[in-house]
């Protein structure tokens, strides 16, 4: 069995989701076993750079040829332990503890403590 690794796209800061969605466009096409590409991640802390997960790198290399905004593969590989912390949602609100005295500020019980 083929084991996925996760590969940086450098690519032109503001443009990492533009070019996420033009590599997703560019695979849509064709069938899993020809570009094996599994995850497309664009984390919103690391600007200018898209991480892509496949089996092999070069069909990213390929495709991100005719991307624009993509700058080029990053050499080497990553190890999805490198990446985890990036899949793992922030909490909305933090500091808070059980016995904390809050004031609402919108919705519906906006002004209650």
């Amino acid at each position: 069995m083929v084991t996925n690794t996760v590969y940086a796209v450098k690519t032109t800061v503001n443009q990492e989701q533009a070019v996420a969605n033009l590599v997703e466009s560019a695979i849509k096409e064709k069938e899993k076993s020809e570009h094996g590409i599994t995850a497309i991640l664009v984390p919103e802390e690391l600007r200018g750079y898209v991480l892509i997960e496949a089996s092999f790198s070069e069909v990213i290399e390929q495709i991100i040829q005719n991307i624009p905004h993509a700058r080029g593969l990053i050499k080497g590989e990553l190890r999805l332990e490198e990446v985890e912390h990036f899949l793992t949602p922030k909490p909305s609100v933090t500091g808070i503890v059980d016995g904390s005295i809050i004031e609402i500020v919108s919705g519906p019980f906006k002004g209650h403590h």
